[in-house]
């Protein structure tokens, strides 16, 4: 990984041969993928460049998350809430590398390590789109809590299609390496961001 961050592919071309896509292009490469058209992975760079500028708006984001938690609450939860979201966002990267050089997957990693900060961007689209949704359910004399927990179910089931439709896609696995992957990088990343907080107990409040 550090490897690519520094260089990426030379000439600026994937290990598949594709040019990289333009970044304009991504917004429309991620709307194919939404429903589950492959096609959408050739809108996507496999560069270093590419995946640092997919990573960008997301820290962006964490850091103002991370920066109103230090105003509203405390310095150490708003500090904590960022360190543990942004291992989140690059614990997956690099654990699904150990798996992808074992499976002789490398040329095929740096447009996974990409599509999952796209994925995270649609998510959060989707997860938009569900808080409406459960204020029209509201709006039509469904219980609040009934729409609430709709709303999530649906984001949570849409989450877990589009990171095994990615993995599988991006990495060209069969479906046990698809779990086996899948169960590796959530389970690794899980442990990286709740056994500091055991230790340190203040990381956790």
């Amino acid at each position: 990984m550090i490897r690519f961050l520094r260089r990426g592919p030379a000439n600026g071309r994937p290990p598949n041969g594709r040019p990289n896509a333009p970044h304009r292009n991504s917004i429309r490469g991620l709307l194919l993928l939404s429903y589950g058209n492959p096609e959408g992975l050739s809108f996507f760079g496999t560069d270093s460049h590419a995946y640092l500028t997919s990573l960008a708006p997301l820290v962006g984001f964490l850091l103002v998350y991370g920066g109103q938690m230090m105003i509203t609450t405390s310095p150490v939860r708003g500090a904590s809430a960022f360190l543990a979201y942004l291992i989140s966002l690059l614990a997956p990267p690099v654990l699904a590398d150990l798996l992808c050089r074992r499976w002789g997957k490398q040329g095929a990693w740096g447009l996974y390590a990409n599509l999952l900060n796209w994925v995270q961007i649609l998510l959060i689209a989707v997860g938009v789109v569900a808080i409406a949704g459960a204020v029209l359910l509201v709006a039509a004399g469904v219980p609040l809590n009934a729409a609430a927990a709709a709303a999530g179910l649906a984001v949570l089931i849409y989450a877990a299609w589009m990171q095994w439709f990615t993995a599988r896609c991006a990495l060209d696995l069969s479906r046990w390496q698809t779990v086996k992957l899948l169960l590796f990088t959530q389970c690794g990343t899980a442990l990286l961001i709740v056994v500091p907080s055991l230790f340190n107990p203040a990381l956790g409040q």
